[in-house]
């Protein structure tokens, strides 16, 4: 569908239906302290208005809440200040102590704050009746749960309930400099032994956006954003055994994290010398297919508040600090009478900072730098002993800059700039995107477009220059909804220097169609059915890669069982131009046959289970594909919580590439089987105090039976090519026990061991315990540390002095 057709329909839909009606609550201004220790007992609640009349939003929509919610608001010149009291039999509370960010499993109450009130973002702040806090920044109704603000809650129980008394500082949120402000505000409530969500300000559950849902918070007057000035100065200590070497070495790092507000709506995030060896691994496989494994942004500085910098999906946090450039070439640059002594994997961060805000007027504003050190591979010679030195990776600095204006309708339209600077190699990457997402007055349907160039150039000689662009209409309300799109990857587009993509080169056609059934019946509480399809074209020269359909149902029961199952088929052949990785080569795939299904049970029971599985079949081939994982999670009392999980994946007549040899791509017939291992136990210490245990093995092994020619024309014809040691045994093992105390609001101390093996080294047995009793021989990286990070408030300190 062309660009110029969905902007004409979308026009056309854009017509208005009555909103509803928006409650209202205005805060109270306080002149006395308000301690927050869940009593309630200060004149200010006496004095404040009441929210109350909370309606279901699951499982019985727009139904009045089964208990009695009461919240009152109250602010002063430092922070806004909630009071929750929840009518309950305090027998039935489900009271589950959990890590910070993890309440689901308890009641909560939650609080969502719009200081813009423009339907775009927002802050949540919540509190579980164990007293455990959960915090988000909320951007376009996606939740970013590594945003954490220092703020203040408590809670008390008592025989008629219990209750939540919050204070939220002024320097945690954003917000302008207006006289007379109106919030956009809204109040949650999860009972969970009934798994009932209501809300004050009714939900419409066929609308998506829950933002633009608010009511409004009035009655804020002459308040004003203090000086946001916090630094965390941390030191780290390490004990390390490294995977070649018996003997443990210590380290010492130190380094600084700096926040501060640059005026009540911009904040400057700064980390100097930042240190991320506590990081949780990757859960890294083995990959054989052609395109680089894709790992999720564990970081924290990388994770918080990072929505902004997403926009047109050309920025990849993982690049910063990642592996160098040419770490897998340096084995291709040695000789032979030389060994690598040293090879590190990741580069060294010298300084990371982030600006973020919103002006009055609607606009979004980000800038990211980052600077990384030059990296070496330390080289020996054998025999003389002489040592040499080969640049990885030289000084490279990192920018990303976005800039972003709220629209009417909860609209927006966003433009990025991210590059790349290798100064000494005259290395340079650069990719530019734009963000459109236009949303009718109803707010039921929108027009979403993203796009981008991508430019590189090395030496002033090496240039490439390519494009992408993706729209899609989207019907938002209702219970029939759907998606129609494109998109368009130009041959020569790659943003893969600080973004990332899998392939380009393509041309695609998607599409989905959904019916779901909001209101609860006499055997269920909500059931979904839909339909997608998506069709493929290489971009250069345009010609057919694949076309595929399939279904896709679920169902949650009266019991909070959730099912679901999928299957579709492939019927043509499949044109792949990447497996070969040679430039003129196409392999082609026989029409095929995939399904799946899954269930999970009530996770508000002590046992609960997780069970997936899917597959396909390539009939010709008789090529088949098996995925199964089970994972069962079970809760001991109320502090300790165990998940085991297990899953394999076997692939059976897989035909696959292996290497160019003799001017041939070689493909060969194999056998794959993968079985994963991990076990997580949380024990809750306090509600500042836990423990995390965390391990995971990952085996897969892959047997060949013959090997093949690939012919330009994607036939696979005999050869005579013979591989040695062509089979492979693959282990990754992670094991990550981790303490924490949080001994003050922003302030913790954390304790973690990791032993991490990564190894395709060849074993005799295929037998999975064979495997795990091998790897634990092996060389392995063993670490203990621990850090100190401190939390200092500029204004604390001014009031000391």
């Amino acid at each position: 569908m062309k660009p110029i057709l969905i902007y004409t329909l979308t026009l056309f839909l854009a017509f208005n239906i009555h909103a509803q009606e928006k409650k209202t609550l205005s805060a109270y201004r306080t002149e006395e302290t308000i301690k927050i220790d869940g009593l309630l007992n200060e004149l200010s609640w006496s004095n404040s208005n009441i929210a109350d009349s909370f309606s279901q939003i699951e499982p019985f929509p727009e139904q009045k809440a089964s208990i009695k919610i009461s919240v009152k608001m109250a602010y002063d010149n430092t922070a806004i200040y909630i009071a929750a009291e929840i009518e309950d039999n305090p027998d039935s509370i489900f009271k589950i102590f959990t890590p910070r960010d993890d309440i689901e499993s308890s009641d909560f109450f939650e609080i969502l704050l719009d200081p813009y009130n423009d339907g775009l973002k927002a802050f949540s702040f919540a509190i579980s009746a164990a007293g455990v806090q959960y915090d988000a920044s909320i951007q376009n109704d996606n939740n970013d749960e590594n945003w954490n603000a220092v703020w203040y809650a408590a809670v008390n129980h008592h025989k008629t309930g219990w209750n939540a008394e919050i204070k939220i500082p002024y320097s945690e949120l954003r917000f302008n400099a207006s006289e007379i402000q109106n919030w956009g505000l809204n109040f949650f409530f999860n009972l969970r032994r009934r798994r009932e969500f209501s809300a004050w300000n009714p939900i419409n559950v066929k609308l998506n956006n829950i933002l633009v849902q608010n009511g409004i918070l009035t009655g804020l007057k002459n308040i004003e954003a203090p000086l946001r000035l916090s630094f965390m100065p941390y030191t780290t200590g390490y004990v390390i055994k490294s995977k070649d070497e018996n003997i443990w070495g210590t380290s010492f790092k130190g380094g600084l994290d700096l926040k501060y507000g640059i005026n009540e709506s911009f904040t400057m995030d700064m980390m100097l010398i930042p240190d991320f060896g506590q990081v949780e691994s990757d859960e890294q496989i083995l990959n054989l297919g052609p395109y680089e494994t894709y790992y999720d942004e564990k970081r924290t500085f990388f994770m918080e508040g990072i929505d902004l910098f997403s926009r047109a999906g050309i920025f990849y946090s993982r690049r910063i600090g990642g592996q160098p450039a040419r770490f897998s070439q340096v084995y291709d640059m040695i000789y032979d009478n030389e060994s690598v002594l040293t090879h590190p994997s990741e580069l060294q961060l010298l300084n990371s900072t982030k600006i973020s805000g919103k002006t009055a007027n609607g606009y979004s504003i980000g800038l990211l730098n980052s600077v990384s050190a030059q990296s070496f591979a330390e080289i020996q010679d054998t025999i003389t002993g002489e040592k040499r030195e080969i640049l990885m990776q030289a000084l490279t600095n990192y920018n990303i800059s976005v800039v972003e204006k709220s629209l009417p309708n909860n609209s927006y339209i966003s433009f990025i700039n991210t590059s790349l600077s290798r100064f000494t190699d005259q290395y340079y990457a650069n990719n530019t995107g734009f963000e459109s997402n236009f949303q009718t007055r109803s707010k039921k349907y929108r027009l979403f477009s993203k796009g981008a160039v991508s430019y590189k150039t090395q030496s002033s000689f090496e240039k490439n220059t390519g494009f992408f662009l993706r729209n899609y209409m989207q019907k938002m309300e209702g219970n029939f909804q759907f998606l129609l799109g494109n998109n368009i990857e130009s041959y020569t587009y790659d943003p893969n220097d600080i973004g990332y993509i899998q392939q380009n080169n393509e041309i695609s056609n998607f599409g989905e169609f959904f019916y779901k059934e909001f209101t609860p019946a006499k055997f269920y509480n909500s059931w979904s059915v839909g339909f997608e399809f998506e069709h493929k074209m290489l971009q250069n020269p345009i010609t057919l890669v694949e076309y595929f359909g399939y279904f896709t149902a679920r169902l949650e029961t009266k019991k909070n069982l959730y099912f679901g199952l999928w299957g579709g088929l492939r019927p043509t052949d499949k044109f792949d131009y990447f497996e070969p990785r040679t430039a003129g080569y196409v392999f082609v795939i026989p029409p095929s046959n995939f399904g799946g299904v899954w269930i999970s049970t009530n996770y508000a029971k002590k046992l609960a289970l997780d069970i997936s599985s899917e597959g396909s079949i390539v009939n010709e081939w008789k090529n088949n594909y098996l995925f199964l994982q089970i994972k069962p999670r079970y809760r001991i009392g109320n502090r300790i919580l165990s998940i085991y999980s297990w899953s394999i994946t076997k692939k059976t007549n897989e035909k696959g590439y292996v290497e160019k040899y003799d001017n041939q791509v070689i493909f060969g017939n194999r056998d794959f089987q993968s079985i994963t291992n991990s076990f997580e136990t949380s024990y809750i210490i306090s509600k500042n105090a836990s423990f995390n245990l965390r391990f995971r093995h990952n085996y897969a092994h892959v047997i060949y039976s013959h090997f093949m020619a690939l012919t330009t024309q994607g036939e696979l014809i005999n050869t005579n090519y013979i591989a040695e040691n062509a089979n492979i045994n693959f282990n990754a093992l992670n094991l990550n026990a981790t303490l924490t105390w949080q001994f003050k609001p922003g302030s913790e101390i954390s304790v973690v061991w990791k032993k991490d093996l990564v190894s395709s080294q060849y074993f005799d047995s295929y037998y999975y315990f064979d495997n795990l009793s091998q790897s634990f021989q092996l060389p392995q990286i063993n670490s203990l540390s621990v850090r100190v990070l401190y939390y200092i408030d500029y204004q604390n300190i001014k009031n000391i002095i």
